[in-house]
């Protein structure tokens, strides 16, 4: 990896770091990366040979370290809108099923992150997701039915293949337009 992908990747933790969730061993194995290309401070030495993985006996060094490589991040507005990059970015390559990815995105950020109480007219509008969420909630409705059964004048598994493709489609829209 280079160190552009090293920091992308420690910027997507120090988004997670405003909710207090960076995953502490993915934290020390970019900054072991940066180590090996020669970027060192001392802070690192307190992380690396830590026999902690609690995030509690780390976030003040880790929070030190994101400061030293200047990944510190300004609202939870911009670290949801990192970490939904990372995560819609799959889904829109569609390198991963749309269902799984949203899936991962329903579970990870929509409710450590309280999308609902962001909300303003429908659910997820703050951040551009009020389409996405509304596809994923039909998909789990449908999901539950015969895949023959008709639904809107067509199959069941039709319409689901329509969701998975609008999803990614919607995925490709906020990506475009969230460009950070």
């Amino acid at each position: 990896m280079s160190t552009l992908e090293i920091k992308e990747e420690l910027k997507f933790e120090a988004a997670w770091m405003v909710f207090d969730k960076p995953s502490v061993p993915s934290v020390k194995k970019y900054i072991d990366a940066l180590a090996k290309h020669g970027i060192w401070f001392d802070e690192f030495l307190d992380l690396t040979l830590s026999k902690s993985d609690s995030q509690a006996d780390l976030l003040p060094v880790i929070h030190a370290i994101f400061q030293k490589l200047d990944l510190t991040i300004s609202s939870e507005e911009e670290a949801l809108k990192i970490i939904l990059k990372k995560q819609l970015l799959p889904i829109a390559q569609k390198r991963v099923d749309p269902i799984e990815g949203m899936s991962l995105i329903m579970n990870q950020i929509y409710y450590i992150a309280n999308i609902p109480a962001r909300s303003e007219k429908v659910i997820g509008d703050t951040l551009g997701l009020e389409d996405l969420v509304g596809l994923y909630w039909t998909y789990l409705d449908l999901d539950e039915l015969d895949p023959e059964a008709i639904y809107g004048g067509k199959p069941v598994s039709s319409v689901i293949m329509e969701i998975k493709n609008d999803i990614v489609n919607h995925a490709n829209a906020w990506l475009k337009k969230h460009s950070l």
